[in-house]
């Protein structure tokens, strides 16, 4: 491949991958290299990877038809890639990337491992390639947006581009926000205030599942949380897409805030955001509004 950079052939899951030469020591493109070679490929998250493949097999086993899958930033593919070579029935698969390097190894990837024909590339920005997608009969069954930093830019587009009973999937690494570091960028990007204390990486689960029921609901649509988890620097959560303003109405319901004592660890919900002290005689702080109810879906886990 005539890349302008160094490059090495890997194995992760069933696909065979051309990516930049890595450091072997620290994992990322060459330092003296990374400006020459933009195309982003992260081993720390295969896991990532691994359970996007086993949350799609287990949604292809409730819908028993052929599915669309979309991922609007790809990088160098490997997601999609494995996605259409170890799951099942995926009938198209979409990969979109505004760096046309990435597109360009992308490509070279779907050729590597014999799959040219089953995959559409598009140049394209994340958002703009969703909307193009937002009508009836060009809607994807899944969409997958894993972005560096917050995924709440996508989301509106990713909703619209998602078919009735289709799957969204979120990654956000934007955790200094989420934990309470930067308490004022989270309240901008996720709509709510973060805590900071022992269970963060929880209710920064619960923030980002507010976000996507909300953003739903304007459209009249339920986002159910499927499966959710934090690991390593990153929150993962799936949600399933459903058509109607009642089903919206009831995760809305689910809404509220979390009170937390740093002095002696107690917690409680509350629908309420008003000010309290913990028995223990010290204030509360308090986090939300966010997303109380279940995280996943006994089905998938």
């Amino acid at each position: 491949m005539s890349s302008g950079y160094p490059t090495e052939v890997i194995q992760e899951g069933k696909a065979k991958l051309i990516i930049p030469k890595l450091d072997e020591e620290s994992g990322e493109p060459l330092q003296h290299l990374r400006s020459e070679a933009p195309v982003f490929y992260n081993p720390v998250m295969k896991t990532n990877r691994d359970t996007a493949v086993l949350m799609l097999r287990a949604y292809q086993g409730k819908t028993h038809h052929p599915i669309t899958v979309c991922e609007p930033m790809t990088g160098s593919g490997v997601r999609g890639i494995r996605l259409l070579l170890e799951a099942h029935e995926i009938e198209t698969l979409t990969l979109g990337d505004l760096n046309p390097s990435a597109l360009k190894l992308a490509r070279e990837n779907a050729h590597l491992n014999g799959l040219s024909e089953r995959v559409s590339l598009r140049e394209l920005d994340a958002s703009l390639l969703l909307s193009l997608h937002s009508y009836p009969f060009g809607r994807f069954d899944y969409v997958d947006i894993d972005p560096y930093g917050s995924p709440t830019t996508f989301i509106d587009a990713a909703i619209m581009a998602t078919k009735n009973h289709g799957v969204i999937a979120l990654t956000a690494t934007d955790m200094a926000p989420l934990c309470g570091v930067n308490k004022l960028a989270c309240l901008r990007k996720y709509g709510g205030w973060p805590i900071n204390g022992d269970f963060c990486h929880e209710t920064a689960l619960r923030l980002m599942a507010g976000t996507m029921i909300r953003h739903a609901a304007v459209y009249e649509y339920a986002a159910t949380p499927l499966f959710s988890y934090y690991a390593d620097h990153y929150i993962r959560g799936y949600y399933r897409i459903d058509r109607g303003a009642k089903r919206a109405d009831s995760l809305l319901e689910q809404m509220g805030y979390i009170r937390y004592c740093s002095v002696c660890q107690h917690s409680e919900t509350s629908k309420s955001n008003s000010e309290k002290n913990c028995v223990c005689g010290e204030p509360m702080k308090i986090g939300g509004p966010m997303w109380l109810g279940e995280l996943s879906d006994p089905e998938y886990t």
